[in-house]
């Protein structure tokens, strides 16, 4: 159902939703639709129905603030949709996690797994 709608022309892209050890891109459906994502903003041809002029891929994770009522802040790396990123904080000098995006970058396919095996 994720892949129908990332195709269709209404989604304008997807966030990531990660933690500090990038959990989600160990599950092999959120690598196939960061895949997807991925062709997308890169104006590859998935066929020739889902080609899209823009997409972006935005990745939002917690950074530790234990002085914040809730533990935590929020950073994001917001897609330029030109190779490049923002960064956006919940509180300004709230740095995105550099191995989110270290491990983010070298994702091993071969080692996702289902999220519930049977």
């Amino acid at each position: 159902p994720f892949a129908r709608v990332l195709l269709s022309s209404d989604c304008m892209g997807m966030v990531l939703l990660s933690d500090e050890l990038v959990r989600p891109l160990a599950r092999i459906w959120c690598v196939f639709e960061a895949y997807l994502t991925a062709c997308l903003r890169s104006g590859v041809s998935i066929d020739r129905l889902y080609q899209k002029k823009s997409h972006f891929f935005d990745v939002a994770c917690p950074v530790l603030a234990p002085s914040h009522p809730d533990g935590f802040l929020i950073a994001m790396l917001k897609d330029a949709q030109n190779g490049s990123t923002h960064q956006w904080e919940e509180v300004p000098g709230t740095d995105f996690p550099l191995e989110v995006a270290s491990k983010g970058v070298i994702v091993k396919i071969e080692e996702a797994q289902a999220s519930e095996m049977k």
